[in-house]
């Protein structure tokens, strides 16, 4: 990710100069050039980017913002150049398939799931129920439970 704006301390952002801005679009280029070539593309995105938060992220479609839309139809090996307003960017797809990737997504849609379902039907029972939780004695409960496992 290339910024296209300076950015002060408290966040306020100034466009570049035109000057700037041919500068950025050379770099730009240059870096895409050598993304096609590189063997280490973490490395050369490391080296250049502006927002090291967005390095090395495995994403499933639909993860990305619209605006990255495009980057799904990646294939492994393969980079694309990305202009948005408040920057340019270059996506490389490492891997367009890794199993232990995808059976970790899938655990983790099949818990949120669960946790739903289960928060549904406590929220039913809780509603038809007549329950009353003494706090006092759930945080007394709480307290001793945390004593006991240290």
């Amino acid at each position: 990710m290339l910024k296209n704006y300076h950015e002060d301390a408290l966040g306020n952002r100034t466009a570049f100069t035109v000057l700037e801005m041919i500068e950025l679009l050379d770099k730009y280029d240059s870096l895409y050039q050598e993304a096609q070539t590189t063997k280490d593309f973490y490395a050369l995105a490391f080296a250049n980017t502006d927002d090291k938060e967005l390095l090395d992220q495995w994403v499933s479609e639909g993860e990305l913002p619209a605006e990255f839309a495009a980057a799904y139809e990646l294939k492994a090996g393969e980079s694309m150049q990305i202009k948005t307003e408040n920057g340019y960017y270059i996506f490389h797809c490492a891997s367009d398939y890794d199993a232990d990737v995808v059976q970790a997504k899938k655990e983790e849609l099949i818990a949120k799931k669960q946790e739903s379902a289960f928060a549904e039907k406590l929220s039913i029972w809780r509603a038809a129920a007549n329950v009353t939780v003494n706090d006092a004695l759930w945080k007394k409960m709480e307290e001793d439970m945390k004593k006991m496992s240290h």
